[in-house]
């Protein structure tokens, strides 16, 4: 949830994590000074302050003290995918990765800031889905759904729709010009994985509501489309 202070303007960007919260930081940063954000863990609180769920981000940043809020979504399967990815480049460098995983296929991943998982990725899913009913906080809120970060005063956009949108609207409500800036990354890298069909059934359901809310914006913004023809 880091805090941003733009020409007056105090913007909250609900960072969902694997969402390309890292670029849009950077951005944010390169206009202003920027508050509740660190790379390491903070003892006062069960996640990095920019991960913080809707429920603790209310109690440090009550309706009313910003002037705009947002996050960005991302559909569920592809952010699970780039979360065992970027786990995946924790553990081994990009070249030492294989292009392929598929079920049979066994890797060590990161698990959390000090464990570590070696198994197939359908494993991984049904460890970290299982550790998560115990432990909502774990893998710093990676895990976690996107319907548990957000609320209705938070302006939505969409991963897929890409992150131009995102720039151009935080410049709007700023009412500054364009910055051109190295943008953060996380090191990551796109290898295939081929899951089996009970895993991506178990996904599904287990991030069911973020399928929702994210059909619920095309499905309105098809309307609106609509309406304007």
């Amino acid at each position: 949830m880091p805090l941003s202070k733009i020409n007056g303007k105090l913007l909250h960007f609900v960072h969902i994590p694997k969402t390309g919260g890292s670029c849009i930081t950077s951005y944010l940063r390169a206009k202003g000074p920027l508050a509740l954000y660190s790379r390491e863990p903070v003892e006062w609180s069960k996640t990095t302050p920019q991960h913080m769920e809707a429920a603790t981000q209310r109690l440090v940043l009550p309706d009313g003290f910003c002037d705009h809020r947002f996050c960005i979504l991302r559909d569920p399967f592809e952010r699970l995918l780039s979360e065992y990815r970027y786990r995946a480049t924790r553990k081994k460098p990009a070249e030492a990765l294989p292009e392929y995983i598929g079920p049979g296929d066994a890797l060590t991943v990161e698990l959390d800031w000090t464990t570590e998982f070696c198994g197939t990725f359908d494993e991984w899913v049904e460890k970290i889905f299982a550790d998560q009913s115990s432990d909502p906080y774990l893998s710093d809120n990676h895990i976690r759904p996107q319907v548990e970060f957000t609320g209705p005063d938070v302006k939505m956009f969409l991963f897929e729709e890409g992150l131009e949108q995102v720039f151009h609207w935080i410049d709007h409500v700023t009412q500054t010009d364009r910055a051109i800036v190295p943008l953060d990354r996380n090191s990551s890298v796109k290898f295939s994985i081929q899951m089996l069909e009970q895993t991506r059934k178990s996904i599904e359901k287990f991030y069911q509501e973020d399928l929702q809310l994210i059909q619920e914006i095309k499905a309105g913004r098809r309307s609106a489309l609509q309406v304007s023809r």
